[in-house]
């Protein structure tokens, strides 16, 4: 076992709080207008720090005070947040109040450094929960009350600087897909590569075609009785469904393939390499060319292809049809009540620019150019995101182990604190027994003087 610092103890949960599990109050007594208490069913509410009420309840059953610890104790265990109000708590949440050993916020802090192994703790069929007994069996390294409030402070100033720092990183996938569609704007209307032309004039340069008119083929993938999800088979020949387009690539699922003598009989739906795939339902625009790899995998049901001729580069049609004029183009054009669908028709009569060929190879390059770039900055990001994550639980295990704050020997010992209010109570209850004894003594020799 670990040793702890100087004056601190271990207890357990149940021995410096009194835990209050929820309970859902009648339905009946939900309401959005603010009558009666703010009502937290579960993580759902739950901010950074501090839920957001978006109910409210006139009958409460289970109440949370301010300052009680939040905790969700089922599906998921373990996230936390602060209490601010007197509010009323659902089954998917319990309050953790303090007896006058711990501040709240050491509490939520120490939970927040256990909470990877507490969301393991769960039982349950359908879905895990913790139970009250848990709780208070939770095992907690408990610092002297005066070191308590100095880890506190401490905490809430380095967690206010790693959250700025997780709010400056959050804009960054958004900036970047401005950036990106951005870059394919300008290339789909000639911005990019205006200077190669002696006329800003990008009507009397470039054509404007119909896809139809610019392709050897546009086809859509099999359906009806063609292709059932029965005749699938794994880790054979890929079909390309719009889930397997993936931010311009084609990922393959190795549990929707088919036979080859499946194959054979839809001959015409398997892909060249130049081909340019297209999901045409959920998000539009999905799309990606055929390289080699993926010669003679197969376009699959919800998916069209379509085979460009030698005037129209397949990499310069990925990028026309992932551009937000097309995107939008696509939303405006697509069918079906219940899911939305593009097909042959609409693609055939789409609107297309047409520069030459030249200028089709500059405008990929350059994207393809710009692209990297955003790409590099992706990954700095999304390592920079890692190190931030770890971050915060690095910084919370360091204040656990008593090496976040300088500690002073004047303190009064947890122990000592743990000890000194355990007397207090005992001697309150004793009071309070002796008390009740009394009253009933007196009502006793009141009866009998009657």
């Amino acid at each position: 076992m670990e040793l702890l610092p100087f004056g601190w103890t271990q207890v357990l949960l149940g021995d410096v709080a009194e835990i209050i599990m929820g309970q859902s109050p009648p339905s009946s007594t939900y309401n959005t207008q603010g009558r009666g208490l703010p009502f937290f069913q579960g993580k759902a509410e739950f901010g950074r720090y501090t839920p957001t009420a978006v109910k409210y309840c006139s009958l409460p059953q289970k109440i949370a005070e301010k300052d009680d610890v939040l905790i969700s104790v089922r599906a998921p265990v373990g996230p936390t947040n602060l209490c601010m109000e007197r509010s009323c708590i659902g089954r998917g949440l319990a309050a953790i109040r303090s007896n006058g050993t711990t501040l709240s916020k050491y509490v939520l802090y120490y939970i927040r450094s256990i909470e990877p192994w507490l969301s393991e703790q769960g039982t349950g069929s359908t879905f895990a929960a913790i139970s009250r007994k848990h709780l208070e069996q939770i095992s907690i390294a408990l610092a002297p009350l005066n070191e308590q409030h100095r880890i506190a402070a401490k905490l809430e100033e380095l967690l206010a600087k790693v959250d700025k720092c997780i709010e400056r990183l959050e804009r960054i996938p958004a900036i970047l897909k401005r950036f990106r569609n951005a870059v394919l704007s300008a290339a789909a209307t000639g911005q990019l590569t205006s200077s190669l032309r002696k006329s800003d004039d990008i009507i009397g340069s470039w054509q404007q075609v119909k896809l139809g008119n610019a392709a050897d083929l546009i086809q859509i993938g099999p359906f009806g009785s063609l292709l059932h999800k029965s005749e699938y088979v794994k880790d054979q020949i890929p079909l390309v469904n719009p889930t397997n387009i993936v931010a311009g690539r084609i990922i393959p699922s190795p549990d929707t393939t088919i036979s080859p003598a499946k194959k054979r009989q839809l001959r015409r739906y398997a892909l060249q390499e130049g081909d340019v795939v297209i999901g045409r339902r959920g998000e539009m625009g999905r799309c990606a060319v055929v390289t080699k790899k993926e010669d003679g995998w197969v376009c699959g049901t919800g998916s069209l292809f379509v085979r460009p001729h030698a005037k129209l580069l397949p990499s310069f049609l990925h990028i026309l049809i992932s551009s937000p004029a097309a995107i939008a183009y696509l939303e405006e054009s697509n069918v079906g009540s219940t899911m939305a669908n593009l097909n042959q028709g609409i693609f055939h009569q789409m609107e297309i620019p047409l520069p030459d060929v030249e200028e089709q190879h500059e405008i990929v390059h350059r994207v393809e150019a710009l692209f990297k770039i955003a790409d590099q900055v992706e990954a700095r990001y999304r390592k920079a995101k890692a190190v931030v994550d770890k971050l915060t639980q690095s910084i919370l295990a360091k204040a656990f182990r008593g090496e976040l704050v300088p500690q002073d020997p004047n303190d009064e010992p947890a122990a000592e604190l743990l000890k000194r209010i355990r007397e207090e109570r005992a001697r309150r209850q004793e009071t309070t027994g002796n008390g009740q004894n009394n009253r009933a003594g007196n009502r006793g020799r009141r009866k009998g003087k009657a």
